[in-house]
Order: structure tokens, then sequence, then C-alpha cells
């Protein structure tokens, strides 16, 4: 073989090696869990400091709760309560007590042993459910719009 011929050779060798090793087909890239998100609105009447309101989720939750973003309106009395459960059976998501300040939320579940007794290992909040929101000890009119981001 001639000199000038190998190294036409080996080029193409490491060419071709090159596409092999930088082959990103969809079926070779992982999986990203989708996410979606739920937006609703709490309102409350009644007096201030003593307004209630209760909100349902527009959407079907179903898969984990991922996080929770609370952006209470802005006069909204620093005693407000808020409580977030699925509604059958009724089990507590959240429970945010005299607060009006805008935070983000990740909601975790305890994992138990055998015994029933606590782990030190949590995860997501797995839901397959409506969200049922609860204000009380607030002011009359909108308390607060709840983002819920979920998925796989």
């Amino acid at each position: 073989m001639r000199r000038g011929t190998s190294w036409l050779l080996l080029a193409v060798i490491l060419a071709l090696l090159v596409v092999i090793v930088s082959d990103v087909s969809p079926q070779s890239q992982a999986a990203v869990p989708e996410v979606y998100r739920d937006t609703i609105t709490l309102r409350a009447t009644g007096e201030a400091g003593a307004a209630t309101g209760t909100a349902t989720s527009t959407d079907w939750i179903r898969g984990n709760i991922r996080a929770v973003h609370v952006d209470y309106g802005g006069s909204v009395a620093g005693s407000t309560d808020i409580t977030i459960t699925t509604t059958a059976p009724a089990v507590t998501v959240m429970n945010l007590l005299n607060t009006a300040t805008d935070a983000w939320y990740y909601p975790a579940v305890q994992y138990t042993g055998a015994n029933g007794a606590g782990l030190s290992v949590y995860k997501a909040f797995p839901i397959d459910d409506r969200l049922a929101i609860n204000a009380t000890e607030s002011t009359s009119g909108t308390v607060a719009v709840i983002t819920v981001f979920y998925g796989d």
C-alpha cells in the first residue's frame, strides 16, 4: 500500500469514528419528564382578618407535585392561612399559616418502613386527584394566585 493511500484510509476511519461517537439520535437521548402547570385563583369574602374562601384546581393533577408557587394579593392580611389538600380522600399537601409572603414550595412525602415508622427518605408528593385550596383569617378579595407544577 502506498504511503499516501494509508494516510487517506486512516483519515476515513477517523471520520467514521467521529460520526459513530457523535450520533445523537432520539433513541440515544435520555427522556425528559413532562411538567405541567395549573394556576388557581383563590378568592375570599368576609370581614378583614376573618374572610374565608375555597377554590378547586381546574385540571386533574396526575403524577407528582414538583413545586407550588403562591403569589399573594397586594393587601392580604398577614394572618392568612392557606391549606391545600387532595379532594378524595382529603390528604393535606401543604398548610401555610399566618403568612402573606410570596414563595416557592416543594411538597414531599416521607417514606415509611414495614412497621409504619418514618424513614429519613422523602419523595415528591404523588397525586391522581384535584386539589382543594382553602383560605381562612384572610382579607376579602383575591387572596392568592397559586400555580402547581406537576408531572412524571
